[in-house]
């Protein structure tokens, strides 16, 4: 019951293999990972297609929350216009 609450919350994320995040402050390792999985450096639109197809349907989210998510993260660092790496 508790993830079908979790499901339909707007401040709560679910990914298909039903982990649960906050977007505000706990959806960061979920992105890290997307990009450990990913050939670095990356492009933010493919993290986000990645990040989209990661979770479910009412989670999904657009090019401007990952570029958000991304600057908060201390070990993503810019390294070209919308190209990311991890530090």
């Amino acid at each position: 019951a508790t993830g079908v609450v979790a499901d339909h919350h707007p401040l709560i994320g679910a990914s298909v293999d039903e982990r649960y995040f906050l977007y505000t402050s706990s959806v960061e390792p979920l992105v890290i990972e997307i990009m450990e999985h990913s050939e670095l450096p990356v492009h933010y639109r493919t993290v986000t297609s990645r990040f989209n197809d990661h979770v479910k349907v009412g989670s999904r989210k657009g090019a401007g929350f990952i570029l958000d998510v991304l600057s908060r993260i201390d070990r993503c660092e810019r390294v070209d216009r919308g190209i990311y790496n991890l530090t």
